[in-house]
């Protein structure tokens, strides 16, 4: 039910985001495009003051590679659990749910502003477009200090296994 939810969430905000204006991103698609090593998103940010905007700009990235990675991090838990029906499964699981938030944050603080553009509008207000981008390794060293720290019994086979399952929702977020 959990996927469901997070889906038309997700399907709802991209619709209501696609259908609010006809904004055109001032960057490159091949540059703004989440690849198989980073998650990318492009924001922006309107005020008669640049660092407002910036901010602005930011904080809506922010925002929305929290929403990706929250998704990510749930799905990724629920089919590593579902692959392992056990006992142990169920303290990996209940473990993993409690530090998901932990994950998000510490990913977040090594978001990086890989461009920025300043549009000057004819009234005066700063249109500040940001285009951020996040590694996807800095998320899979979170999943594992989690696994480690689970001790759980096979590591080495749940640490491949879990890396295929991340994989797998890591390239569903790119299509």
């Amino acid at each position: 039910m959990n996927r469901i939810g997070i889906s038309l969430l997700i399907w709802v905000v991209c619709g209501s985001c696609a259908s609010t204006s006809n904004v055109s991103i001032p960057f490159p698609a091949d540059t703004y495009q989440s690849t198989s090593a980073y998650l990318r998103t492009v924001s922006h940010g309107e005020s008669e003051n640049e660092n407002v905007a910036e901010r602005m700009a930011i904080h809506a990235a922010q925002v929305e590679l929290t929403s990706l990675i929250q998704t990510l991090v749930k799905n990724v838990n629920l089919e590593f659990s579902s692959v392992f029906q056990s006992t142990e499964s169920e303290g990996w699981k209940t473990y993993f749910e409690r530090e998901e938030v932990s994950i998000a944050q510490q990913t977040m603080s090594l978001l990086r502003v890989v461009e920025k553009k300043d549009i000057l509008r004819k009234d005066q207000r700063h249109e500040i477009w940001v285009l951020v981008e996040l590694p996807k390794r800095s998320l899979m060293d979170g999943f594992e200090r989690i696994l480690s720290a689970s001790k759980a019994s096979s590591m080495d086979d749940k640490k491949k296994r879990f890396q295929q399952v991340f994989d797998a929702e890591w390239a569903k977020l790119l299509h």
